[in-house]
């Protein structure tokens, strides 16, 4: 096995929390899935995953606590599950989050039965390297960087958990992280609907604008990563400028005119899945016709997918490159608030971790999942908008970046009206429309998003 350089001492206990979640994400205990006939991973399979796992911390110093003992735990994305039987998944949430990129989540004692200091994040499907790879460049790799002068007094702790120990293994990358105990999550509702609403009861505007500013503050500039990095993340990961992969939502992530397969033609779907809400929302208006003339006047501000570009000439349409974690939805935002009130953040997840992304994808669930209050997703696009033009003078450009994050909240906003829609949250859909409809229509924050930026 391949051992990883360890984060520096001053790192591996700089406030990076991890949390009991919330109850959709469970402990799976090998004998109730085998019971609930779930095919996502056999018994055998899963209780000899299991066992390695085991035989692997104790060799770490690291051994379950008891209330997880005699249990497996499936998940995808790298958050927490929480050890409580009486709260066990359904068959149908359990399949949901079982397949794809599975990552078990454990919490660890450093003597036996004691109580919980660390998690461990344990890859249980050999063909998704890639998404374990993810995890571990960006708690083990990004995460060094973005912390290097966090102001703690400005923004609290710092949001990520960073990986104290990375070990590479058969089915992937193991990490391990500091356990920092009291953060509730901002998800509502099961992973079986398909959406990814933020519970709005939780937070107020105040706490959603310094929730986007943290988020801002803690994502990297590429070419900061570049520069200022002591190791490489893996070489499946996103984040290694080497795999054709490091600026996954690029170009072709958009529109691939050779293979259809891209966000055009998903969204395009999306529309004739749902038309009764956007004939709601305007029956003049062509949503289909809309959307493809919007992301094409927008496809100058990306790279494609490999990093590289066509035609030199066209770097000046490209917005700024910065690291992303990936898609953060509420499931994997945790909130505490301290004795003077101060909210503190956490951030989890980061399987789907890119070196060239846009500042957008940092909001774009936050947008999509206050869906049932537009005047929150006001609140977090005002606030994206405010610290755009606040650093300006540094290089930001403000034009760019509203382009690019209407992009992604587009994106979010119309692939989620579906589900939705199937969940029997018609308003919620109905204001994700409405939201489309402006960004579209460049109206209000919006205006001149959707004109064409390479004239």
């Amino acid at each position: 096995m391949t051992e990883l350089r360890p984060a520096p001492e001053k790192s591996i206990r700089l406030a990076t929390p991890e949390v009991l979640t919330t109850v959709r994400w469970d402990v799976i205990d090998p004998k109730e899935q085998f019971q609930m006939g779930d095919k996502v991973e056999s018994f055998p399979e899963a209780r000899k995953k299991f066992d390695a796992f085991k035989e692997f911390i104790k060799g770490i110093g690291l051994s379950l606590p008891v209330v997880n003992k005699e249990s497996f735990a499936a998940f995808r994305g790298g958050r927490m599950i929480i050890p409580r039987k009486e709260f066990f998944l359904n068959a149908e949430d359990r399949k949901h989050v079982g397949v794809e990129r599975g990552i078990g989540v454990f919490p660890l004692s450093r003597i036996e039965g004691g109580k919980i200091e660390d998690v461990g994040h344990w890859p249980t499907e050999k063909g998704q390297r890639k998404f374990s790879a993810n995890l571990a460049g960006w708690r083990g790799s990004v995460a060094k960087v973005a912390a290097e002068g966090w102001d703690t007094e400005k923004f609290g702790e710092f949001p990520i958990p960073i990986a104290n120990r990375v070990k590479e293994i058969d089915d992937g990358y193991a990490v391990f992280t500091d356990y920092f105990p009291g953060f509730v999550s901002l998800g509502k509702d099961g992973p079986k609907w398909g959406i990814h609403q933020l519970d709005t009861s939780k937070v107020t505007p105040d706490d959603l604008r310094r929730i986007v500013r943290i988020l801002d503050a803690v994502h990297p500039t590429t070419k900061t990563y570049l520069e200022k990095r002591e190791q490489e993340a893996p070489i499946e990961s996103w984040a290694n400028e080497n795999n054709p992969q490091c600026g996954l939502r690029g170009r072709e992530w958009f529109i691939n005119d050779k293979t259809n397969n891209d966000r055009l033609h998903e969204l395009w779907g999306k529309i004739d899945a749902a038309p009764e809400i956007f004939s709601a929302v305007d029956p003049e208006f062509d949503f289909k016709k809309g959307l493809e003339t919007f992301i094409r006047n927008n496809l100058p501000l990306y790279r494609k997918q490999d990093g590289t570009i066509d035609d030199p000439a066209d770097k000046i349409y490209l917005c700024e490159d910065v690291l992303a974690h990936g898609t953060i939805f509420a499931d994997n935002l945790g909130i505490r608030r301290d004795s003077k009130g101060k909210l503190h953040l956490l951030l989890t997840g980061g399987d789907r971790m890119q070196l060239i992304a846009r500042r957008g994808q940092m909001v774009d669930a936050m947008v999509s999942g206050c869906a049932d209050k537009p005047d929150y997703q006001d609140v977090i696009i005002d606030e994206f908008h405010t610290i755009q033009v606040e650093h300006r003078e540094e290089g930001r450009d403000v034009e760019k970046e509203m382009r690019a994050a209407g992009m992604h909240i587009n994106y979010r906003c119309l692939s989620e009206i579906p589900e939705y829609l199937k969940a029997g949250k018609i308003v919620e859909a109905q204001n994700l429309a409405r939201l489309s409809l402006r960004i579209m229509k460049g109206e209000g924050i919006w205006e001149g998003v959707n004109t064409p930026l390479k004239k």
